[in-house]
Protein backbone atom coordinates (compact mmCIF):
# COMPACT_ATOMS: atom_id res chain seq x y z
CA UNK A 1 0.00 0.00 0.00
CA UNK A 2 1.78 3.51 -1.03
CA UNK A 3 1.58 5.53 1.79
CA UNK A 4 2.42 9.29 3.01
CA UNK A 5 4.57 10.95 5.68
CA UNK A 6 4.11 13.87 7.08
CA UNK A 7 7.69 14.52 9.02
CA UNK A 8 8.47 16.98 12.02
CA UNK A 9 12.13 17.67 13.88
CA UNK A 10 10.04 17.69 17.45
CA UNK A 11 8.59 14.80 19.80
CA UNK A 12 6.27 17.24 20.63
CA UNK A 13 4.80 18.54 17.49
CA UNK A 14 4.01 14.63 16.94
CA UNK A 15 2.52 14.96 20.29
CA UNK A 16 0.66 17.76 19.85
CA UNK A 17 -0.70 16.24 16.43
CA UNK A 18 -2.07 12.93 17.25
CA UNK A 19 -3.56 14.72 20.42
CA UNK A 20 -5.58 17.42 17.89
CA UNK A 21 -5.81 14.83 15.28
CA UNK A 22 -5.01 17.44 12.90
CA UNK A 23 -2.09 19.16 10.97
CA UNK A 24 -1.49 22.40 11.06
CA UNK A 25 -0.75 24.87 7.99
CA UNK A 26 2.21 27.18 7.77
CA UNK A 27 3.29 29.37 5.45
CA UNK A 28 6.52 27.79 3.48
CA UNK A 29 8.63 30.10 1.41
CA UNK A 30 9.14 29.17 -1.97
CA UNK A 31 11.35 30.26 -4.89
CA UNK A 32 10.98 29.69 -8.30
CA UNK A 33 12.97 30.64 -11.18
CA UNK A 34 13.43 30.40 -14.85
CA UNK A 35 16.66 29.34 -17.38
CA UNK A 36 18.18 30.56 -13.66
CA UNK A 37 16.83 33.51 -13.23
CA UNK A 38 14.26 34.31 -9.88
CA UNK A 39 11.02 34.77 -10.98
CA UNK A 40 9.06 34.21 -8.12
CA UNK A 41 9.87 34.37 -4.16
CA UNK A 42 6.58 33.89 -2.15
CA UNK A 43 5.41 32.30 0.86
CA UNK A 44 2.02 29.86 0.55
CA UNK A 45 0.33 27.94 3.45
CA UNK A 46 0.22 24.41 3.39
CA UNK A 47 0.96 20.63 5.05
CA UNK A 48 3.19 18.61 3.55
CA UNK A 49 4.14 15.20 2.77
CA UNK A 50 6.61 12.64 1.43
CA UNK A 51 5.14 10.02 -0.88
CA UNK A 52 6.91 6.36 -0.52
CA UNK A 53 5.40 3.44 -2.25
CA UNK A 54 4.75 0.08 0.03
CA UNK A 55 8.25 -1.32 -0.56
CA UNK A 56 10.49 2.10 0.23
CA UNK A 57 12.26 2.72 3.55
CA UNK A 58 10.96 6.04 4.73
CA UNK A 59 14.42 8.40 5.05
CA UNK A 60 15.27 9.33 8.33
CA UNK A 61 17.66 12.32 9.04
CA UNK A 62 16.33 14.04 5.86
CA UNK A 63 15.15 17.84 5.70
CA UNK A 64 11.96 17.59 7.01
CA UNK A 65 13.21 16.07 10.67
CA UNK A 66 13.22 12.51 12.48
CA UNK A 67 9.48 11.96 13.59
CA UNK A 68 6.66 11.46 11.36
CA UNK A 69 2.87 10.36 10.94
CA UNK A 70 2.03 8.38 7.89
CA UNK A 71 -1.03 7.89 5.90
CA UNK A 72 -2.09 5.61 3.15
CA UNK A 73 -2.66 7.09 -0.38
CA UNK A 74 -6.21 6.41 -0.32
CA UNK A 75 -6.49 9.03 2.65
CA UNK A 76 -4.25 11.77 1.04
CA UNK A 77 -6.38 11.35 -1.69
CA UNK A 78 -9.81 11.69 -0.30
CA UNK A 79 -8.43 14.86 1.26
CA UNK A 80 -7.08 16.01 -1.64
CA UNK A 81 -3.78 16.07 -1.14
CA UNK A 82 -1.65 16.34 -4.39
CA UNK A 83 1.59 15.54 -5.62
CA UNK A 84 3.94 18.20 -6.40
CA UNK A 85 4.37 19.08 -9.93
CA UNK A 86 8.38 19.30 -10.58
CA UNK A 87 9.62 21.73 -13.38
CA UNK A 88 12.90 21.93 -15.03
CA UNK A 89 14.11 25.38 -15.40
CA UNK A 90 14.72 25.41 -19.01
CA UNK A 91 11.34 23.86 -19.81
CA UNK A 92 8.49 25.05 -22.38
CA UNK A 93 5.89 24.06 -18.85
CA UNK A 94 8.30 26.63 -16.38
CA UNK A 95 8.52 29.53 -19.23
CA UNK A 96 4.60 28.86 -19.62
CA UNK A 97 3.77 29.24 -15.44
CA UNK A 98 6.25 32.53 -15.33
CA UNK A 99 3.97 34.28 -18.08
CA UNK A 100 1.12 33.29 -15.98
CA UNK A 101 2.99 34.77 -12.85
CA UNK A 102 3.48 37.95 -14.64
CA UNK A 103 0.27 38.21 -15.94
CA UNK A 104 -0.99 38.20 -12.20
CA UNK A 105 1.50 40.33 -11.42
CA UNK A 106 0.80 42.92 -14.48
CA UNK A 107 -2.92 43.04 -13.04
CA UNK A 108 -4.41 41.09 -16.98
CA UNK A 109 -5.85 38.47 -14.57
CA UNK A 110 -8.69 38.86 -12.22
CA UNK A 111 -10.41 36.86 -9.04
CA UNK A 112 -10.58 33.47 -9.77
CA UNK A 113 -8.54 33.52 -12.71
CA UNK A 114 -6.00 35.20 -10.28
CA UNK A 115 -6.35 32.56 -7.57
CA UNK A 116 -6.14 29.28 -9.75
CA UNK A 117 -2.82 30.83 -11.22
CA UNK A 118 -1.22 31.20 -7.58
CA UNK A 119 -2.63 27.67 -6.97
CA UNK A 120 -1.07 26.10 -9.86
CA UNK A 121 2.07 28.10 -8.62
CA UNK A 122 1.62 26.88 -4.79
CA UNK A 123 1.17 22.88 -6.27
CA UNK A 124 4.71 23.58 -8.69
CA UNK A 125 8.17 23.40 -7.69
CA UNK A 126 11.70 23.56 -9.13
CA UNK A 127 13.13 20.20 -10.36
CA UNK A 128 16.64 20.94 -9.37
CA UNK A 129 17.61 24.08 -6.68
CA UNK A 130 18.75 25.19 -3.49
CA UNK A 131 18.05 22.82 -0.46
CA UNK A 132 18.05 25.81 2.10
CA UNK A 133 17.18 23.08 5.11
CA UNK A 134 20.29 21.12 3.89
CA UNK A 135 22.34 24.06 2.38
CA UNK A 136 22.64 22.07 -0.41
CA UNK A 137 23.39 23.41 -4.10
CA UNK A 138 21.76 21.81 -7.33
CA UNK A 139 19.49 19.31 -4.69
CA UNK A 140 16.69 17.00 -7.02
CA UNK A 141 13.86 18.04 -5.04
CA UNK A 142 12.34 15.07 -7.19
CA UNK A 143 13.50 12.84 -4.52
CA UNK A 144 11.41 14.22 -2.08
CA UNK A 145 8.40 12.53 -4.06
CA UNK A 146 6.14 15.84 -1.80
CA UNK A 147 2.87 15.82 -1.74
CA UNK A 148 0.80 18.75 -0.61
CA UNK A 149 -2.33 20.31 0.68
CA UNK A 150 -3.07 23.87 0.43
CA UNK A 151 -5.80 25.64 1.52
CA UNK A 152 -8.09 27.58 -0.45
CA UNK A 153 -8.81 30.91 0.88
CA UNK A 154 -12.46 30.29 1.81
CA UNK A 155 -10.47 27.68 4.10
CA UNK A 156 -8.74 30.05 6.38
CA UNK A 157 -11.63 32.57 5.91
CA UNK A 158 -10.15 34.65 3.53
CA UNK A 159 -6.45 34.79 4.80
CA UNK A 160 -3.64 35.00 1.96
CA UNK A 161 -2.74 31.39 -0.10
CA UNK A 162 0.26 33.81 -0.98
CA UNK A 163 2.75 36.53 0.74
CA UNK A 164 5.90 38.07 -0.82
CA UNK A 165 9.08 36.81 0.53
CA UNK A 166 10.16 39.89 2.44
CA UNK A 167 6.79 40.46 4.73
CA UNK A 168 6.81 36.68 5.38
CA UNK A 169 10.56 37.06 6.45
CA UNK A 170 9.90 40.76 8.79
CA UNK A 171 6.43 39.00 9.77
CA UNK A 172 6.77 35.17 9.70
CA UNK A 173 4.97 34.93 13.40
CA UNK A 174 2.11 37.53 12.38
CA UNK A 175 1.22 35.39 9.19
CA UNK A 176 1.57 31.51 10.78
CA UNK A 177 -0.39 33.32 13.69
CA UNK A 178 -3.44 34.33 11.49
CA UNK A 179 -3.85 30.46 10.46
CA UNK A 180 -3.14 29.00 12.97
CA UNK A 181 -6.27 27.44 14.10
CA UNK A 182 -6.88 26.30 10.88
CA UNK A 183 -5.81 22.89 9.99
CA UNK A 184 -5.88 19.73 7.42
CA UNK A 185 -8.24 16.95 10.34
CA UNK A 186 -8.11 13.17 10.19
CA UNK A 187 -9.40 10.81 12.39
CA UNK A 188 -7.14 8.34 14.72
CA UNK A 189 -7.95 5.18 12.77
CA UNK A 190 -6.49 7.11 9.21
CA UNK A 191 -2.86 6.99 11.60
CA UNK A 192 -1.36 4.15 9.68
CA UNK A 193 2.15 4.85 11.82
CA UNK A 194 3.60 6.90 13.89
CA UNK A 195 7.67 7.28 13.91
CA UNK A 196 9.79 8.33 16.61
CA UNK A 197 13.40 8.05 18.02
CA UNK A 198 13.54 5.71 20.91
CA UNK A 199 12.05 3.74 23.00
CA UNK A 200 10.53 5.77 26.05
CA UNK A 201 8.55 7.93 23.44
CA UNK A 202 7.22 4.75 22.26
CA UNK A 203 5.69 4.25 25.69
CA UNK A 204 4.83 7.62 26.10
CA UNK A 205 2.36 8.04 22.94
CA UNK A 206 1.23 4.76 23.71
CA UNK A 207 0.07 5.36 27.23
CA UNK A 208 -1.03 8.70 26.02
CA UNK A 209 -3.34 7.69 23.20
CA UNK A 210 -3.60 4.03 23.53
CA UNK A 211 -2.40 3.40 20.38
CA UNK A 212 -1.37 0.04 19.03
CA UNK A 213 2.37 -0.61 19.39
CA UNK A 214 2.80 -2.43 16.15
CA UNK A 215 1.76 1.13 14.49
CA UNK A 216 4.44 2.88 16.25
CA UNK A 217 8.09 2.33 15.03
CA UNK A 218 11.57 3.68 16.18
CA UNK A 219 13.24 4.62 13.33
CA UNK A 220 16.62 3.76 12.33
Amino acid sequence: MNRVIHFTKKFESILRIVDSKSLKFFYCKEDFRVKGQLKSRAAHPMVCFCHFNNTSKPPFNNSYGNYGIEFSEKWAIKKKVSPVVYIEQKSQLSTALNTLLKARRDKKSYGDLSLSIILIKCYTKNLIGYNSKLKVKNFNFKDENEWRYVPLKKEIEGNFISINRKDHVNKIDYYNDLISKYSLKFKEIDIQKIYVENQEEKNIIYEKFNIDLNRIIINT
